[in-house]
């Protein structure tokens, strides 16, 4: 529980990725990474793609 707010067991994935690439972004800004985020990026959409 966070905040008030218990997690859904049956969060859509993609509810899960709206979260996650904003903080890859500004990761991906402050160390310079976008190559790696890039690649995960691709990995995930491979993934959600099957």
């Amino acid at each position: 529980m966070l905040f008030g707010y218990t997690a859904s067991r049956d969060r859509h994935p993609l509810v899960a990725v709206a979260m996650v690439v904003p903080i890859a972004v500004l990761f991906g800004l402050i160390f310079g990474g976008w190559q790696e985020v890039t690649s995960q990026a691709s990995f995930i959409a491979r993934v959600m793609g099957r």
